[in-house]
């Protein structure tokens, strides 16, 4: 098996994927997440802070820009709107100038340890 979908039953991101795994028939295996369990937050107050920062860095200046010019992308061309597309593009340009900066080396986008920046920055594809 191929697949792997790490879910919560009280997801609406999971539900979605779910229902159209289901509806199309492709063979997965589900794994429920405790989310009591996974410790995706440091515990220091400033950590905290940078994670939580990054998690939204992530999500309102990578992924919503992303999704911008990839929408436009797949519309026919004469109905392509060029400036929605180049605005896309240089707020992810002045994102991934921002991550560059603060990643260098680092494995993981705040902090030691795998935690909640990460999961916005890196969905796991394998």
């Amino acid at each position: 098996m191929g697949l792997i979908l790490h879910y919560h039953p009280l997801s609406s991101c999971c539900w979605k994927v779910l229902i159209a795994l289901y509806e199309r028939g492709i063979d997965f295996e589900p794994r429920l997440v405790e989310l009591g369990a996974p410790q995706l937050l440091p515990q220091e107050p400033e950590a905290q802070l940078q994670a939580r920062l990054w998690d939204r860095l992530f999500d309102l200046y990578v992924m919503d820009p992303m999704q911008r010019f990839i929408a436009q992308r797949l519309r026919p061309k004469a109905e392509r709107d060029a400036g929605t597309g180049a605005a896309a593009l240089a707020t992810l340009a002045m994102a991934y100038g921002l991550i560059e900066e603060r990643m260098g080396e680092s494995d993981w986008a705040a902090g030691d340890d795998f935690g909640l920046a990460d999961c916005a920055a890196a969905p796991d594809s394998r």
